[in-house]
């Protein structure tokens, strides 16, 4: 499969990128623990830079609500990605169940 429209950088420009795909031998299938690798790199891609202001997963800090810390509060969630004082948009996966999660419906969109 050539792969160059997906993954030209100015070095390749020009040149054919090729890739396979092969069986993993962890019991000759496929294993999920490489799909869900994959797939977190590519959110990862998708997703683009977070510290660009006009990005809909830009965030300005990551506040982390740990039991056994003085500020711990039960009724809020453990990681928290925030922009400017507002939850910043995010992609929860679980296997294969993927939701979108912003402030307003805009952004999820």
């Amino acid at each position: 499969m050539d792969l160059q429209p997906y993954l030209s950088t100015p070095t390749s420009q020009g040149k054919t990128l090729w890739e396979r795909w092969v069986r993993c031998l962890m019991g000759l299938t496929l294993s999920p623990y490489v799909c869900i690798k994959g797939l977190l790199l590519a959110l990862e891609l998708v997703q683009g830079d977070h510290t660009c202001v006009s990005n809909p997963f830009h965030r300005d800090c990551i506040v982390l609500n740990l039991p056994g810390t003085p500020e711990y509060d039960p009724r809020r969630p453990l990681l928290s990605r925030m922009s400017a004082y507002q939850l910043a948009a995010m992609f929860i996966t679980y296997v294969d169940d993927m939701q979108a999660a912003a402030q307003g419906e805009d952004k999820c969109w």
